[in-house]
């Protein structure tokens, strides 16, 4: 009885860490740009979600100042909520929000450099 008792503990001990624990975490590099979103265009479906224009200036952790980034169904998105990052949608993304973005894959050096988002967090 006692061992029954013990493995019924341990499963609702395992299921309430499970369900606590966060399924996803932004990168803690730094990222490759930071900077507002000045254009944004939704994508036809599929794996491009759409893409972003972001515009800021190159900061001691970051590389570029101007970037087109193509947001792909594999992009991971974030909502800066205090100290807490949120999963979020493309439809987050909007005109004039402060966003770090981090890429993968090949960047295209034209100006703007032309990227395909690993991670992109809305910061306000």
């Amino acid at each position: 009885m006692n061992l029954h008792r013990t493995i019924i503990l341990a499963s609702l001990l395992f299921s309430l860490l499970w369900a606590c624990a966060p399924t996803e975490t932004a990168p803690t590099t730094p990222p490759a740009i930071r900077g507002s979103i000045t254009s944004r265009t939704a994508g036809p479906g599929g794996d491009l979600a759409g893409s972003i224009l972001v515009e800021g200036q190159v900061e001691a952790d970051t590389t570029f100042d101007k970037a087109s980034i193509a947001v792909t169904a594999k992009t991971r998105i974030f909502e800066q909520v205090g100290q807490e990052r949120r999963p979020a949608t493309f439809d987050a993304l909007q005109m004039g929000q402060t966003v770090e973005a981090w890429f993968t894959g090949p960047v295209a050096e034209s100006y703007p450099v032309q990227a395909t988002a690993s991670d992109i967090v809305i910061l306000k």
